[in-house]
């Protein structure tokens, strides 16, 4: 018999566009409980609803009015002004504390509810790591039986390091959760015990234990990530855009990211692959806009789904990450009639002293600048990256 689980997303209030996307990673993790019998439920706070109720009887006309001043007037803000700011931040603040308050009275009620045997909460940075705590201990004291688990990026940067200020969680997943989702099942059924299980970190004894790091090998062996209603609750109120985990890793390792600490070497999952994702989520959820989900996807992989997705005579669109020394013998025209309408480039410096000194990348500005152009003339809206101020920057 299989477990009952409950996936969190509490990323505080949204605060861009990507926010109210649908959450890819809990989608898989999802995915592959149900595939292994098991009952689960998402509950994604990322929402227009969440925003819609922090921001009740705010004074958004004075927030509109300050905010055209300074930003398109250019024009320096009053004391009346910073006076009306800061009236408006302490009921924002009012108001998220709560909206959240209300959030977390929602899960326990899920919880209680469902017969959820434990949940899984993927900890995000500032308030939504604030905020997740909070409920994480809340659960905790209302059901002091139900395991609690913690993963996402936090746990990726800090690790050890969120439990010298919560005991909330049974344990925190760092790195890929696809296979330690289902392990970590099994063992609240008693079927196993987490000095077993890859890609945790937990305490035993007072001490604290960080087992193995394991990699998904295969990607092409994940199921197709869940977003059916009776799964991903609200799935109707966010944007109709999906992830698609075309590939993950890098192969780089650049001072500033995270992803080669999280990610690993660079994996892919063969074209043939990405075009099942893409087929079945039009099929099965009408979703026909697409964000590939890696930091670097290779050129060469980029330009053969390309090709498959214009053999098929498929309509999507879809934006990508890219890396400048795969992407210099890329057909960029090709790949915008397959509908890729923007790529991002992770460009940082055009000095080679610094991407070399500062970032440990070993681009060279000709080939940044005849790809940054290629891309363009094809038609395709091109974003890069810059740090700045940078080590070593002179005046």
């Amino acid at each position: 018999m299989g477990t009952n689980s409950l996936l969190l997303s509490i990323a505080g209030v949204p605060k861009i566009l990507s926010d109210f996307i649908p959450d890819n990673g809990l989608a898989l993790l999802a995915a592959c409980l149900k595939d292994n019998g098991h009952n689960v439920c998402i509950l994604d706070a990322n929402t227009a609803e969440t925003l819609e109720h922090v921001f009740e009887d705010a004074r958004l006309s004075d927030i509109k009015a300050i905010a055209e001043k300074i930003f398109i007037e250019k024009r320096k803000p009053s004391i009346i002004d910073i006076l009306k700011l800061k009236k408006i931040s302490s009921h924002l603040e009012r108001r998220k504390n709560i909206v959240f308050d209300s959030i977390s009275d929602d899960i326990c009620g899920m919880i209680k509810e469902n017969d959820i045997d434990f949940v899984g909460m993927k900890l995000w940075a500032g308030d939504g790591f604030r905020y997740s705590l909070n409920i994480a201990e809340k659960i905790k004291k209302k059901f002091p039986n139900i395991k609690v688990f913690g993963g996402g990026p936090q746990v990726d940067i800090f690790q050890e390091e969120i439990f010298k200020i919560t005991d909330s969680f049974d344990a925190l997943c760092f790195g890929e959760g696809e296979e330690t989702i289902n392990h970590l099942a099994d063992f609240v059924s008693g079927k196993t015990q987490l000095d077993r299980i890859p890609n945790i970190i937990f305490k035993k004894n007072g001490k604290i234990v960080k087992n193995q790091r394991r990699f998904v090998e295969n990607l092409a062996e994940l199921p197709f990530a869940e977003y059916h209603e009776n799964v991903y609750t609200g799935i109707r109120d966010k944007i109709k855009m999906f992830v698609i985990d075309e590939s993950r890793g890098c192969q780089n390792c650049c001072a500033f990211c995270i992803h080669p600490v999280k990610s690993g070497k660079l994996r892919r999952k063969p074209p043939f692959r990405i075009i099942e994702e893409f087929e079945n989520s039009i099929s099965k959820y009408n979703v026909k806009i697409f964000r590939y989900a890696g930091s670097s996807t290779p050129g060469d992989l980029l330009q053969e789904t390309a090709s498959q997705i214009v053999n098929k005579g498929m309509n999507i669109s879809y934006t990508s990450f890219g890396h400048f020394d795969s992407m210099k013998d890329v057909n960029f025209s090709m790949v915008r009639r397959s509908g890729c309408v923007s790529i991002f480039f992770g460009l940082e410096s055009a000095s080679p002293e610094i991407l070399e000194k500062a970032m440990y990348k070993k681009n060279s500005p000709d080939v940044m600048e005849f790809v940054i152009k290629s891309c363009k003339n094809a038609g395709i809206f091109t974003v890069v990256s810059v740090i700045y101020p940078a080590p070593f920057e002179t005046q």
